[in-house]
């Protein structure tokens, strides 16, 4: 093999959680030369607060990788090529200058830059979305394109979106990491309408049942949904649209409880939630929920 796609190279990753795990796992296992992963300092999570290192940290030690927590310990001229997936911190323009960065950015550039891609395009209602292998530059996901693949999101929940998006991604990669040519230079400026996908605010995942059930569908899509029972968070993990034959005078917020189907009325229609997870106890169905506040005249903040 030549150049890029010799083994031999000297490959640097930057990642952090799961997701960027089954990445970094794809390239080892496929003999890809990675020596070295950058990614974030472990952080105190559960009970009795112990430090936990990501999951990214977590491989690079049983695989035998030096694993690097800041910027001022890598040194460029040490790798030929880095692989950035969902590193989670901005790379100093000094190493992006120096050394070809690619990252897997999920969705088809230049729509979505930013630190939200999937979400953005689950609320905005997209049928299509996509995954682009590109290139890094100063310029928040600016950079040349190397490929792109479409994929059909209609119903899909963010974690499902994820999931199919990662299997195309990590097919991306080893495709052209492990290409004979020097594939690097050879990047295709984006062309389009630019637009972006910033980090969303916590209010954004709060059902105002006074918009319409598309539009909360769409917010419950995203797997952090919650709605407000007599100050008590309820959250909604899943759920559908329901088509009502006639118009309601009820208010937005109220269960209707039927024979066949409940649902919350919203604006125009209804939503049906599925399964619910009330503050401090386990997943349930709506129906098991609704069972036991019989005695409640129920109606959603």
């Amino acid at each position: 093999m030549s150049e890029w796609g010799d083994s031999s190279k000297r490959i640097v990753f930057f990642g952090t959680p799961e997701l960027s795990a089954r990445y970094l796992k794809a390239l080892l296992d496929n003999g890809l030369g990675v020596v070295s992963v950058v990614t974030r300092p472990p952080k105190r999570r559960g009970r009795g607060s112990a430090l936990s290192p990501s999951p990214v940290e977590e491989l690079a030690h049983l695989r035998g990788l030096q694993v690097l927590y800041s910027f001022e310990h890598l040194k460029p001229e040490s790798y030929d090529l880095g692989l950035v997936v969902a590193y989670g911190r901005i790379i100093p323009e000094a190493i992006v200058n120096s050394l070809p960065l690619i990252n897997v950015h999920y969705s088809l550039l230049p729509k979505y830059r930013g630190a939200a891609p999937m979400q953005w395009a689950i609320l905005s209602g997209d049928h299509i979305s996509g995954v682009t292998l590109m290139r890094i530059r100063k310029e928040m996901d600016s950079g040349e394109v190397y490929a792109q693949e479409e994929v059909e999101i209609d119903r899909l929940y963010l974690s499902e979106l994820a999931k199919v998006l990662t299997d195309r991604g990590i097919k991306m990669v080893l495709k052209w990491f492990m290409r004979s040519d020097d594939w690097i230079s050879k990047g295709v400026a984006q062309s389009g309408e630019v637009s972006y996908a910033p980090k969303l605010e916590k209010d954004t995942f709060f059902i105002k049942w006074d918009r319409s059930a598309t539009e909360i569908e769409r917010v419950v899509r995203l797997e952090r949904a919650y709605t407000l029972l007599n100050s008590r968070r309820l959250q909604i993990l899943k759920g559908h649209v329901v088509e009502l034959d006639v118009e309601t005078h009820l208010r937005p917020g109220s269960v209707v409880r039927d024979n066949q189907i409940s649902y919350v009325v919203c604006n125009g229609g209804g939503f049906a939630p599925e399964i619910v997870k009330p503050e401090g106890s386990k997943e349930m169905s709506f129906e098991a929920f609704l069972q036991g506040h019989r005695e409640l005249d129920l109606s959603f903040s």
